[in-house]
């Protein structure tokens, strides 16, 4: 299929897009929604890629996410954290030897 298939196939057009990417305050977005703007109105990824200055996977990924579905696919997904190797009792003694470390001796100048 051809940029202009494509486009039939959504119910966005490119200007509705990127006047959504003018309203949008997150910047990750704006460009996610730029690259959708730009490939829609018949830029290859390649031109988006070199127009916005990012990695043409990205572009790649932004497109196809947009293709399957829709604004919906070009949205922030939270970021996943590494879980914590610690246990909960291992944090406490941590925390416990960190608040001993930092505590002055009894008979030290300090205390005295």
């Amino acid at each position: 299929m051809t940029n202009n298939e494509y486009s039939l196939l959504k119910n966005d057009t490119a200007k509705e897009i990127l006047a959504l990417s003018r309203a949008e305050n997150e910047p990750r977005k704006r460009i996610r929604l730029l690259a959708a703007s730009l490939f829609l109105e018949g830029h290859s990824r390649t031109e988006v890629t070199n127009r916005l200055k990012v990695a043409r996977g990205s572009v790649n990924t932004w497109v196809a996410n947009y293709l399957a579905y829709g604004l919906k696919g070009l949205n922030t997904k939270k970021n996943k954290r590494r879980d914590s190797y610690l246990t909960l009792v291992n944090k406490t003694q941590q925390h416990i030897w960190g608040k001993k470390r930092d505590a002055p001796e009894r008979g030290t100048p300090e205390t005295i």
